[in-house]
């Protein structure tokens, strides 16, 4: 009978023994679940976290494409003023070498038609020089 009781409590010492591993077990697989949802989660984050670095990325380097596109406009758009100016003295001086052309044609014709005075006026450099002529040309006529 003391075997029996003894056997009894080994048993039951084993019985508690297994169930308490038994619970040790499911505590580590609980803590593994946890750790492998932890684990899922940190994942994503890490994921997003690294589209957001890329987005914010294309995001910079977007900014600065544009801001390089509107330093690019504004030296055309600067070039492109420049140019019209430039075009503008060009045809101002092409005017300019027109009517100087014409005048000197006409003021040779002038002296060739024995008209002094009008190739004087037509070869005056402005209005002042041409009045200075017209008023010569009025006391000679005087005379």
């Amino acid at each position: 009978s003391r075997l029996s009781v003894g056997s009894a409590r080994d048993r039951q010492r084993r019985y508690e023994a297994i169930a308490e591993a038994a619970e040790i077990r499911y505590e580590v697989e609980e803590a593994e679940a946890e750790v492998g949802a932890a684990e899922h989660k940190l994942f994503i984050v890490c994921e997003e976290l690294e589209e957001a670095e890329i987005e914010s990325e294309k995001a910079f380097y977007e900014e600065v494409r544009e801001a390089e596109q509107l330093d690019l406009l504004r030296e055309e758009a600067g070039t492109w003023g420049e140019l019209e100016h430039l075009e503008q003295v060009v045809s101002e001086l092409r005017q300019q070498a027109a009517d100087s052309t014409w005048r000197e044609a006409a003021a040779e014709q002038a002296l060739d038609d024995g008209d002094m005075w009008t190739s004087f006026e037509l070869r005056a450099a402005d209005d002042e020089e041409r009045e200075l002529v017209a008023l010569h040309r009025e006391e000679c006529r005087m005379l």
